[in-house]
């Protein structure tokens, strides 16, 4: 049986492979998702945590660099911090001269020239606390579980911090963007959308999806799988 095709996946701040585990339900015969997890968390829990955004990006290269190598046509997608990680593993792979991928998808994200928010790693306590009852997609589970919250939380301030203490090169890459943002995202610079076509010499297509809010991977998956199949409907058959 011939392997699948894939697009790597990249989750959010704070979370894990975990996000994307109702997406395997998605119905395309020759391309699956094929979640990425980073480490100290998930899967890979008894793994140090990584601190700079550098080592994420080597990390995450080498999870899918037997893919990449194979020559076969593939996908980056990231949602939220993850969308800057997987645009940095795009921009990681054509500088090591390797086969990129054939399309990079951004979800809620803000393109890295005009990341602004580089404080909230510094909040306190309970200014925190605020922000993920918030603004964040915790469980209410873990809201009032104080053993979780403190192992989710302290991940989602180390991504952060990861985050907001990265200045990124805006390496310019050769590889089609596809942006995916909802009505009223409120992470989201909308104004500065249509920037992310300043760092890619292909093409750069804005998709807005009927969604509310920052966190839509389950809401409006259909809406996401749409855009996949659409582009994997335009490859050459032979691909």
């Amino acid at each position: 049986m011939t392997q699948k095709l894939k697009i790597f996946s990249i989750p959010f701040a704070g979370g894990s492979v975990a996000a994307y585990r109702s997406w395997s339900d998605w119905s395309c015969s020759e391309w699956s998702i094929c979640p990425l997890e980073l480490g100290g968390r998930g899967h890979r829990a008894n793994t140090p945590l990584v601190s700079k955004m550098s080592d994420m990006v080597d990390d995450l290269t080498n999870q899918i660099l037997v893919d990449v190598l194979s020559g076969r046509p593939y996908g980056l997608f990231g949602h939220s911090f993850g969308a800057f990680l997987a645009y940095e593993v795009a921009a990681n792979l054509m500088q090591l001269g390797v086969s990129p991928p054939t399309w990079l998808y951004v979800s809620g994200a803000t393109p890295p020239m005009h990341f602004k928010n580089r404080s909230r790693h510094l909040m306190s306590d309970n200014e925190f606390r605020d922000y993920v009852e918030n603004d964040c997609a915790f469980d209410t589970s873990v809201l009032e579980n104080a053993d979780a919250y403190h192992y989710f939380s302290g991940l989602l301030r180390h991504d952060l911090q990861t985050l907001e203490t990265h200045h990124s090169s805006l390496q310019q890459i050769d590889i089609p963007v596809e942006v995916i943002v909802s009505q009223d995202d409120p992470n989201v610079s909308h104004s500065h959308i249509h920037d992310w076509q300043q760092l890619t010499t292909a093409s750069c297509v804005i998709n807005r999806i009927p969604a509310r809010g920052h966190f839509y991977l389950e809401s409006h998956k259909q809406e996401i799988f749409s855009i996949f199949e659409k582009n994997i409907n335009s490859l050459p058959v032979s691909a």
